[in-house]
């Protein structure tokens, strides 16, 4: 059984786009602040865990090695809606890949990217479900999924999404990450999720694809902004 507390893992963050869900820079998503703090539960210690976006990874090859020498290699990314970006450059499926051949470690792939890949990472396209190469895809919550495959020993996760109950502890425990961002402290903003699914089926958003809606509490909230504020957002 691997202790969780040996483990050193990282997080590589190239950027999603959702409806009222923003990820390149200047805004950093949820999902590797989320999870950051399964991590964190799951009892994987916060200086053991690097997060790189993808530019730069781009504009230092000499980071890759924290790629390849990670216990625990964990990639989050997916476009579903079009865009174009000045603050950063999505990844595209063939640098996705090639962070998976470059992990010696377990490797881990989630986030919208779990919907489907296009030719490019782009919204708004023919996608079909790809493993890119990774051991595992989490088809539920990326963050679920690192929880559960720590607590497993690395051996593997059920698919499921993660509950509210979850995310008060996950969402406060995650924030450290944010100072690692080539963006903090100046022009870093964070998005928050205050509650997601939809009842409604319109045809061009995927928020009904998370199901019905469910909202976090007001004190949870309140706990996530006031440990990102600490963390100098």
């Amino acid at each position: 059984m691997t202790d969780p507390g040996s483990l050193s893992v990282t997080i590589v963050d190239g950027y999603v786009d959702e409806p009222a869900h923003f990820g390149v820079p200047p805004y950093i998503s949820t999902y590797p602040r989320f999870t950051a703090g399964a991590l964190v539960d799951a009892g994987v210690p916060e200086e053991s865990i690097t997060y790189h976006t993808i530019d730069e990874l781009r504009e230092d090859r000499m980071k890759w090695g924290d790629v390849a020498d990670a216990d625990l290699f964990v990639y989050v990314g997916g476009m579903t809606v079009p865009g174009k970006y000045v603050g950063g450059t999505p990844a595209e499926p063939d640098e996705v890949k090639e962070l998976a051949w470059t992990a010696d470690g377990v490797t881990l792939l989630g986030g919208p990217v779990r919907f489907g890949v296009g030719e490019e990472n782009a919204g708004a396209q023919d996608m079909e479900r790809k493993d890119l190469d990774y051991e595992f895809v989490a088809k539920g919550d990326i963050e679920a999924a690192a929880y559960d495959l720590v607590d497993s020993g690395l051996e593997g996760f059920n698919n499921r999404m993660r509950d509210n109950e979850e995310l008060d502890r996950w969402a406060s425990k995650g924030a450290f990450v944010v100072e690692q961002h080539p963006n903090h402290p100046d022009y870093l903003i964070a998005e928050l999720e205050t509650s997601r699914g939809c009842a409604y089926r319109c045809s061009f958003c995927t928020e009904p694809l998370y199901g019905n809606p469910a909202f976090r509490t007001p004190g949870s909230v309140v706990e996530e902004v006031d440990r990102l504020s600490d963390h100098g957002v």
